[in-house]
């Protein structure tokens, strides 16, 4: 792209030329105009490598500055020996002697090369940024893909045949026993579906809402499972405010019952810790399941909800968080520990 862009511009400039000077030979010219912007071609790696170490911010203008005159007059004195030597070849070619002239000639061109300098720091500059700015609006993007990726598959669950017609199934025998539970379990229901489909479509939501929604998914699942399975929440109240990804907590404790504690006959234990220490809080959730046989990573490829809430934390948090799926030992009860550190970030 560039050598192209050189040798655009040297073509217009050798064009312009040839219209001014239409007496030199046609050849003169484009050697005069390929030669510079291809010495510059030559440089421009440099100079950009430059500009992006020596960005300008007010705390080291001075210096910075300084910097960039000693690179402008390296640069400059690179600029005219690559250009001449590359004209006295050509006119050496066609027979002919190429005579740059004196100092005059030289303080000439360094005065041209002061705009192109900094012309091309500012293009590195600007491409930089620009490419920022793009790179930017594709991780919103993708992120907003994964969130409604993430609720869709969440709707999904809840309005899977086999939860809908188990939670209306225990909806309908405690019409029997108890109106007034059937009722908030209605009320249950239809609030967790409304929560999934208004949930926010920001990436990061407070805890407390994430708790929120997972209570009224806990709520169904107590009531449906009565004394089988023991969900037990720990919630650090330093964390309530703290940002975390939209869609959390219940696809994991989800996952958890699904795979780990449903899956006990004589009743399993969930486990939900959240904790904030050193500006990071982090979010544990286990069960005492089976487990996952072989690799706990590989249970990462096996359900879309991991899958997808590891990759809505690595494109928000890069490199700052953590995602550890490990196997609990038998002597603190086995299972599968699901591990996620973030930046604590608060939403004030």
């Amino acid at each position: 792209m560039w050598w192209a862009l050189w040798t655009t511009i040297a073509l217009l400039n050798a064009a312009t030329q040839l219209i001014q000077t239409p007496h030199y030979p046609k050849w003169k010219p484009l050697l005069w105009e390929f030669s510079s912007l291809y010495t510059v071609g030559l440089l421009y790696p440099l100079v950009a490598r430059i500009a992006r170490k020596f960005s300008f911010s007010k705390d080291a203008l001075v210096r910075t500055l300084s910097l960039h005159i000693l690179f402008l007059l390296m640069f400059s004195a690179a600029h005219t020996s690559g250009m001449v030597a590359i004209r006295t070849i050509g006119y050496r070619i066609v027979g002919q002697s190429y005579e740059f002239g004196g100092a005059d000639r030289v303080l000439y061109e360094f005065y041209k090369d002061v705009i192109l300098y900094f012309a091309l720091v500012g293009l590195t500059r600007g491409i930089d940024y620009y490419r920022k700015s793009r790179e930017s609006e594709l991780r919103s993007e993708q992120l907003q893909r994964r969130l409604i990726e993430a609720k869709l598959q969440n709707l999904r669950g809840q309005l899977n045949p086999h939860f809908l017609f188990n939670t209306l199934n225990m909806i309908s025998a405690r019409m029997y026993e108890d109106v007034a539970d059937a009722d908030r379990m209605i009320t249950r229901l239809s609030d967790l579906l409304r929560m999934t489909l208004r949930s926010s479509d920001e990436p990061e939501v407070p805890l407390k809402n994430e708790l929120d929604m997972l209570n009224l998914y806990l709520d169904i699942m107590r009531a449906r499972f009565a004394e089988s399975i023991r969900i037990d929440l720990s919630v650090d109240p330093n964390t309530q405010n703290v940002m975390v990804p939209t869609l959390l907590l219940q696809p994991l404790v989800e996952n958890a019952i699904r795979h780990g504690a449903g899956c006990n006959v004589e009743g399993g234990r969930i486990e939900v810790i959240t904790a904030a220490h050193n500006g990071t809080v982090s979010i544990i959730v286990r069960d005492d399941g089976p487990g996952v046989a072989g690799d706990p990573k590989t249970a990462l490829h096996k359900g879309f909800g991991l899958s997808n809430t590891a990759e809505r934390l690595r494109q928000l948090y890069g490199d700052h968080h953590q995602l550890r799926i490990s196997n609990r030992p038998a002597s603190q009860g086995g299972g599968l520990e699901i591990a996620i550190e973030i930046p604590a970030r608060s939403n004030h």
